[in-house]
């Protein structure tokens, strides 16, 4: 480990959307027809990967704590209405179970567990940047107005504090997210490398580390390679396939200053 990292200790947090969930369209699509819907059916996500990871070569007694819930934005995880996650509202389960919101979960399991937890790993703020391209058909002047960066900055600001304030010591690393617009808007790169910014900035400023998949997956021109973004209209598929996830677990670790080679 490098000298600014902790380590792995006793439990890895995981919270965000569906990124952190590992979700695959086609196999919830094949699980809710043939009413076998388990949240246990998505174990090759990046939260596995990166436990799978640390287990190996670093601490092989490592627990796992999921609290991510698919299509949640940063309001999402601050919110304590109930139907703020997706999955609660449609009546499916998530990896574990929490009452309240989903940062307040994430809170009280650091309090529960004092220097027990490390890394903890963020993944949300895709939904709130999609959606933004989405209504501004792309349009980067349109994007600034629309009110986002500051809604990202505002509430990942009070995530951040809760999170630091309950483990001050812990390696936080928050993930970019690829760019789940590009294949629908050619033209959308500027306004992801808006977001990108600002989410670098805010993560500094409360010394939480950057895994930048929108780097290491839209940039680099491997889109197609990496998720189910390229099949056909009726496959098609934001999220990553499983070298895509093991490619996020990868810069994770890299970005968590880890040696694992």
């Amino acid at each position: 480990m490098s000298a600014a990292s902790v380590g792995p200790r006793d439990y890895y947090l995981s919270i965000g959307d569906s990124f952190a969930f590992g979700l695959q369209l086609g196999e919830l699509q094949a699980l809710n027809a043939s009413g076998n819907y388990t949240p246990d059916a998505f174990n090759t996500g990046f939260t596995d990967d990166v436990a799978s990871m640390i287990r190996q070569r670093l601490r092989p007694d490592l627990a796992v704590v999921n609290y991510s819930c698919p299509a949640t934005g940063t309001a999402e995880m601050i919110s304590t209405d109930p139907d703020a996650c997706l999955f609660h509202s449609f009546g499916l389960a998530l990896h574990d179970e929490w009452i309240g919101s989903q940062l307040g979960a994430a809170v009280a399991f650091l309090h529960a567990h004092p220097g027990q937890v490390s890394p903890i790993t963020v993944s949300v703020g895709g939904a709130d940047i999609s959606s933004a391209i989405n209504d501004c058909s792309a349009d980067f002047a349109c994007v600034a107005r629309s009110g986002v960066f500051q809604k990202v900055r505002t509430n990942m600001t009070v995530i951040y504090n809760q999170l630091r304030a309950a483990a001050p010591d812990a390696d936080i690393v928050y993930l970019v997210p690829h760019n789940i617009t590009i294949t629908d808007f050619s033209g959308s790169n500027p306004s992801w490398s808006a977001f990108d910014l600002e989410m670098r900035a805010l993560a500094v400023a409360h010394r939480v580390k950057v895994a930048d998949a929108f780097a290491a997956i839209t940039l680099a021109g491997r889109t197609c390679e990496l998720t189910f973004m390229c099949l056909p209209p009726d496959q098609s598929d934001s999220h990553p396939n499983d070298a895509g996830y093991a490619v996020m677990a990868q810069i994770i670790i890299q970005a968590a200053h880890y040696n694992i080679r």
